[in-house]
């Protein structure tokens, strides 16, 4: 069960609470954002009545309450801007090393206020010209001061940042946001606008977003936010544009953005070369599939987080993470099939996980996937449900009943020292190319020589010597893997990549819908759930090539017969 969070509130928008929000991330401090949103009168004016109906309730705890807001888990609020980030600061440990430093803090967070403060007068202003938005950095009184306080980078005191680098990020992106807005729109624009004099505020900028604690949030719905409210002349969109009557606060809706599906794809490690890399990267590029990020993630790594046993769990549960007595056996058909009760069979010991039999045999992977293979032979083996096996293996002298021992083999594919995968997070607008497409035009089916030859599976196959690979790909072996729902790649993003659901755009999403975390944790395993008809199967089966919508619409009517 999860404890409680910190609340932090604002409008629907990046503004003041975006920098709260990332310091929260940085610090992988447990939070909620709270979002208020404005919306359009009918007799035209701004509804504010989302905000101003809690205000009057929380004025109960802090008479000062404004947007924005810091709720402690005691229930304490902390409420006026630079207030917030002093708070924060000090919970998170962002506020400074030493007492110079906490003052240097709060003297920068002063000035990142008059700043932004000078933002917003032109922002909001409907007589705002470009001129006038270029001047906000050629004319800036408070850029030359930052850039200053820079002295030993990349961060105002050295390589940590504290809450001023938040805010000061912050600003400095909208900044950059906001030049490269104006330079797309109106080339006339003198480039030199774009290239920015204060190098040192830029390498703040570049280390903020290299930060690894903060990719979620980059990656997620609320960096996408609009800069600013509806009422605004500028960044009332994410792409900064005014706002358009009737369009509402969410980031899809309010750009008119096509839905895009996102998936998780990995280089399997027999095929990971850099001619396999450069031939994906080039493949996604020229079908319009935008890499998010990608990278490598090491044998070992997958070994000691058992990365690949969560990716495999139906089948790897039984292999490697859970102990036999915690296995729901039909005794009755692990009698039938060995002659000893399933009771009597645990209090021996000789009832073992996969992982374990290979400790206890002294024996590798390979050596007990030759032994299950001739347990199987034998018929000396009973399966209980889909992926869900025992075998009475004999190795040397020793006997075991070993749950799901093929696993090991699988599982050496991906944890041998030396090996690794490369990894990429992707997505594409859902219009241009379907789910099913994306899976069986673009990937290719499961088993390469079947694939189409302009596929990814089946340019693999057709080139694998040129690829540097070691040997023809086959049905295991098979080059790529892609995720085969959006649910699945949401399941597969927390997995490999610790992706927060509240962040992931179809994780919050299912959020959003109703569907708790508990829930969207226990599907991601792939257990059986209750179908519409009564019967009982796969999660993943039951939303298999669906698009974001469909499937976003299956997995709510799921929820609501479970």
């Amino acid at each position: 069960m999860e404890g409680p969070k910190f609340e932090i509130g604002y409008w629907n928008i990046r503004g003041l609470g975006a920098p709260l929000r990332l310091m929260a991330e940085y610090s992988e401090m447990p939070y909620t954002a709270k979002c208020y949103d404005v919306s359009e009168k009918e007799g035209g004016g701004w509804d504010l009545s989302a905000w101003f109906g809690p205000k009057e309730e929380l004025k109960q705890t802090n008479p000062l309450m404004n947007l924005p807001y810091v709720k402690d888990t005691d229930g304490t609020i902390i409420t006026q801007s630079n207030a917030c980030f002093a708070y924060l600061g000090q919970k998170t440990g962002l506020s400074g090393s030493t007492p110079l430093e906490r003052a240097r803090c709060t003297e920068l967070l002063c000035e990142a206020m008059d700043l932004r403060n000078s933002m917003v007068s032109k922002f909001y202003n409907p007589s705002t010209t470009i001129e006038d938005l270029c001047n906000l950095v050629v004319k800036s009184g408070s850029l030359p001061k930052l850039e200053a306080s820079i002295t030993s980078g990349p961060y105002f005191f050295g390589c940590s940042p504290t809450a001023a680098d938040f805010h000061v990020f912050e600003l400095v992106d909208q900044l950059t946001f906001m030049l490269e807005k104006i330079g797309k729109d109106d080339p006339s624009v003198s480039p030199c606008l774009r290239e920015w004099s204060y190098p040192k505020l830029l390498a703040l900028r570049a280390a903020m977003l290299a930060e690894p604690t903060c990719q979620n949030y980059f990656n997620g719905p609320l960096a996408k936010l609009p800069l600013n409210n509806k009422m605004a002349c500028f960044g009332a969109t994410p792409s900064g544009a005014k706002w358009v009557p009737g369009q509402a606060c969410e980031w899809a809706e309010t750009t008119n953005a096509p839905v895009r599906n996102a998936a998780f794809m990995f280089i399997k490690p027999h095929a990971v070369t850099p001619a396999v890399h450069n031939m994906i990267e080039g493949y996604l590029a020229a079908k319009g599939i935008r890499v998010i990020s990608s990278g490598d993630i090491s044998a070992e790594e997958i070994d000691e987080k058992k990365l690949i046993d969560q990716h495999y769990y139906s089948i790897a549960s039984k292999a490697t993470i859970l102990k036999p007595a915690q296995l729901n056996v039909p005794g009755e058909k692990f009698k039938a099939q060995f002659g000893l009760g399933w009771e009597e069979a645990l209090a021996t010991g000789t009832v073992v996980n996969a992982m374990d039999a290979c400790e206890i045999f002294g024996c590798d992977a390979d050596t007990l996937d030759k032994a299950w293979a001739a347990c199987k032979k034998a018929k000396n083996l009973v399966k209980f449900g889909g992926g869900f096996y025992c075998g009475h293996v004999t190795i040397g002298d020793k006997s075991l009943y070993v749950f799901n021992g093929f696993f090991m083999s699988m599982r050496t594919k991906f944890t041998t020292p030396g090996l690794k995968i490369t990894y990429f997070s992707v997505d594409w607008e859902a219009s241009s190319c379907s789910w099913a497409d994306f899976r069986g035009a673009l990937l290719g089916p499961t088993d390469p020589a079947d694939a189409p030859a302009d596929s990814l599976r089946g340019l693999v196959n057709a080139k694998w010597e040129a690829l540097g690979l070691a040997s023809a790909p086959d049905v295991g072996d098979n080059g790529v893997h892609a995720s085969a729902s959006p649910f699945e790649a949401l399941a597969e993003r927390m997995n490999w990549l610790g992706a927060d659901c509240a962040s992931d755009p179809f994780g919050s999403a299912l959020l959003a819908a109703g569907i708790p975390m508990e829930t969207i944790k226990a599907w991601s395993v792939d257990p059986q759930v209750k179908l519409p008809d009564g019967s009982k199967g796969s999660i993943f089966d039951a939303v298999e090539d669906q698009d974001f919508s469909e499937c976003l619409e299956t997995l709510k009517a799921l929820f609501s017969i479970a």
